[in-house]
């Protein structure tokens, strides 16, 4: 019985370091991805500005086919 006892408490220590250790990553992965979604917001907003830009210019149709392009390159 003391050794079953003892057993569990050395299975549920386990566990428990286990349990934090991914609790851990998934918090760095949520970090990460929050930076990402950022980051990728961000190129949406420089895209429709330079989108904005080109419609006025000469060469808009080039400028708005190169970041259309790229951009979902970049996303992956």
């Amino acid at each position: 019985m003391k050794e079953e006892r003892s057993n569990l408490l050395r299975q549920q220590r386990f566990v428990d370091k286990k349990m934090a250790t991914l609790t851990m990553e998934r918090d760095r992965l949520s970090r990460q991805s929050a930076e990402l979604t950022g980051s990728l917001e961000d190129l949406e907003k420089r895209l429709r500005r330079a989108e904005l830009a080109a419609s006025e210019s000469n060469t808009g149709f080039q400028v708005t086919f190169a970041f259309s392009t790229c951009l979902p390159i970049l996303a992956k």
